[in-house]
């Protein structure tokens, strides 16, 4: 989604700053799937690898793995609790209108809080030697990134055109 070029400043302003938060999320679920589906291949080629760490070599790739799926799913889980604590009651209190898609919005934000329970527990126990945990862990990754890309094109979809309507950023 592009930034619009009508609504408030103030709203425009926070449209920005939502896709810039949501673009990296997008960006690193999408990474983790391609590291996973590199590891869970059955002929991994070494310039996949190679490319996919684009100079790594402090660690091997399943270790890289094992760390950017924690440093992941915690930004993720950070993120969620940020909205919840602070965006959405703004939007809420706001824009009473909302309650059905906050309502919405906070539960697939618990949905994607369990998702990464899981994965941040089946990623521990990723190992070279041993495929399961990678296919386990890969599953999870494909289901959290489809999960999460409907997720935040309706935040989006349903939020932006509120900010545009707003004098005030909600982090005031």
């Amino acid at each position: 989604m592009t930034q619009p070029q009508a609504g408030t400043v103030a709203g425009r302003q926070m449209v920005q700053q939502l896709l810039m938060a949501h673009a990296p999320l997008r960006s690193d679920v999408a990474a983790l799937r391609k590291g996973l589906e590199v590891l869970d291949a059955a002929t991994t080629r070494a310039e996949d690898i190679e490319e996919l760490l684009g100079g790594l070599t402090v660690a091997d790739l399943t270790w890289q793995l094992k760390v950017d799926c924690q440093h992941f799913c915690a930004h993720l889980d950070a993120h969620h609790t940020i909205e919840d604590a602070r965006m959405l009651p703004v939007m809420q209190h706001r824009f009473p209108e909302l309650t059905d898609q906050i309502g919405r919005l906070r539960r697939e934000h618990e949905e994607v809080k369990q998702m990464i329970v899981s994965i941040r527990a089946d990623a521990r126990q990723l190992n070279p030697k041993d495929e399961r945990p990678v296919h386990v862990v890969l599953e999870q990754i494909v289901a959290l990134a489809d999960h999460l890309q409907a997720h935040l094109d309706f935040e989006e979809r349903t939020l932006f055109p509120y900010f545009l309507r707003m004098d005030h950023d909600w982090h005031a």
